[in-house]
């Protein structure tokens, strides 16, 4: 998608991708300089890493310190946010925008940095649209809470700053509908993302409630730590004291985002316009997560006296750092999700005249690698035909080919299973490579095949034992009449066997009448 000039990149990204226009044209400078791995799975890296920073930098703007570094330690040691560090994706990106956009409304609220505050928000609410569509729904979050925890300004400086807010936001939710989002209406239908998306009636009000219940229990986990994501809430009396001891400008208005945007996320899964749920989509919801924690936190420990609250604070960290190493260890984001490279590696010990099949989610993967040529055929998605995988790949091979390997990745629901159970009637299939997310088939056909299902010369009637001769019967005698006929050469051959049969039999009688008047003649 990243690839070509600028003009056939944007034109991909509306026609075949789900993201915004701004992380693929970067990719797009990137691999200008260099395309290998590295080069383009660092960015990630990088805003990953940033984020970490911005968080920690909240105390500037007037937030807890204690708070600000447990948020940071949450979000380092997330599994989820390990995993989309290193992915070629727009998420790290995301949360670096989310994590900014909180550091500026802080300093929005706080006096001293109104003015560099405002227009860093002003940029990023400008840029939320382009980098990920699930910003704008947080942007809205943060423009309520920048236009409430301001009491002290008149109504009519709160409602200007509101509207220019709203302004920039508006401004780059045309802009990015313009360049992409136009022709990418499909990405809410994604396969994938169907549970977590409200499917019931909006009228019925305990289903709408069960659905925002059980959902934001397993964001929260997968936003966080992981399995160990239950001592998240601890702070909880911590929290309530904070609101009520905090003041608007510094702390509570912050605070309150996080709940602010989880039920913005919510009310767009009901109206099934943005997925609730642990998936890589609601990301951008991780950065106000930790802070909203790490207050919590923080809070708690504040009322302890003075002299334990560093160490309640360092005990807090390691509790937050060990359940944070005890998830990235169990979910192991630094694996490979799909080791293609395993199945590249496999695929070079091919004979050169095969024939190798690329199932459609692999394609991306090998073009990445600069795998291909000309004996490599690529296959379409078909997934209302699951049956259409097997004609499409009798169709692609021809009837010449005799092996063909078969490369898959990033399958669609038991799609490559079906194809291969389909092509066992006449092809003999089977696994060369099993790894993480891939992998490669070797199909060779079976010897009399030409692509059809019709049996071929293995086969045979089961109702006569092997090397029992069958009865040659008129019908049988016309059957080799005409093939005989019809082949000439063929039907010559099989003259001379019965002449050299006949001639055979003859002399073996001969020799038995001269054997028995022999011995008639000596034994008398």
């Amino acid at each position: 998608m990243s690839r070509g000039t600028v003009a056939e990149c944007v034109t991909k990204i509306r026609r075949g991708n789900s993201s915004p226009a701004v992380y693929p044209l970067l990719l797009n400078g990137i691999q200008r300089l260099g395309d290998s791995a590295l080069a383009v799975r660092l960015p990630s890296a990088i805003f990953s890493l940033l984020a970490v920073l911005v968080l920690l930098g909240l105390p500037r703007m007037g937030l807890d310190p204690n708070g600000a570094l447990l948020a940071g330690a949450i979000l380092a040691v997330s599994p989820s946010q390990v995993r989309y560090a290193q992915e070629v994706r727009e998420y790290s990106l995301a949360v670096l925008v989310a994590a900014a956009m909180i550091f500026a409304l802080a300093g929005l609220l706080r006096n001293g940095e109104r003015r560099a505050g405002g227009t860093m928000l002003a940029i990023l609410l400008l840029l939320a649209p382009l980098v990920q569509y699930g910003l704008v729904l947080f942007a809205g979050a943060v423009i309520l809470v920048a236009a409430a925890g301001r009491p002290g300004e008149g109504f009519r400086n709160r409602s200007l700053d509101v509207l220019a807010m709203l302004g920039f936001l508006a401004a780059g939710s045309v802009l990015t509908f313009v360049l992409t989002l136009r022709g990418q209406w499909r990405v809410t239908g994604a396969w994938y993302l169907q549970e977590w998306f409200y499917g019931g009636a909006l009228t019925d009000l305990a289903g709408v409630l069960a659905f925002v219940g059980t959902r934001l229990g397993r964001t929260l986990a997968y936003l966080t730590l992981g399995e160990w994501s239950a001592i998240l809430a601890i702070p909880a009396a911590g929290a309530v004291a904070l609101l009520g001891r905090g003041t608007w400008r510094s702390v509570r208005g912050i605070w309150l985002l996080a709940p602010l945007s989880l039920a913005g996320v919510s009310a767009a899964a009901v109206l099934r316009l943005y997925p609730l749920g642990p998936v890589r989509q609601d990301l951008f919801l991780a950065p106000v997560i930790a802070v909203a924690v790490g207050l919590g936190w923080a809070a708690s420990a504040g009322r302890f006296r003075h002299r334990w609250r560093i160490p309640a604070t360092a005990a807090i960290l390691v509790l937050i750092l060990a359940a944070g190493l005890v998830g990235v260890l169990r979910s192991n984001p630094y694996r490979e999700v799909e080791d293609i490279r395993t199945v590249l590696t496999a695929l070079r010990s091919r004979p050169a005249a095969s024939t190798v099949y690329v199932y459609y989610g692999a394609r991306p993967a090998l073009r990445f690698y600069g795998a291909g040529g000309p004996d490599f055929v690529y296959g379409g998605a078909h997934r209302g035909d699951p049956g259409a995988y097997a004609r499409e790949f009798r169709e692609l091979v021809g009837p010449d080919s005799r092996e063909v390997w078969i490369v898959y990745s990033h399958v669609h629901r038991g799609e490559i299973r079906r194809l291969v159970d389909d092509l066992r009637t006449g092809w003999t299939v089977e696994p060369v490579v099993r790894a993480r997310g891939a992998g490669l088939y070797r199909a060779t056909r079976r010897p009399g095949r030409t692509g059809s299902t019709a049996p071929g010369p293995r086969w045979r009637d089961r109702g006569t034992p092997a090397g029992t001769a069958q009865p040659v019967t008129r019908r049988s005698r016309a059957s080799q009449a005409s093939m005989a006929a019809s082949h000439p050469s063929r039907g010559a051959r099989s003259s001379a066997r019965r002449r050299r049969s006949l001639r055979r039999s003859s002399s073996s009688a001969a020799a038995m009448v001269r054997a028995s008047a022999r011995g008639s003649f000596t034994g008398a």
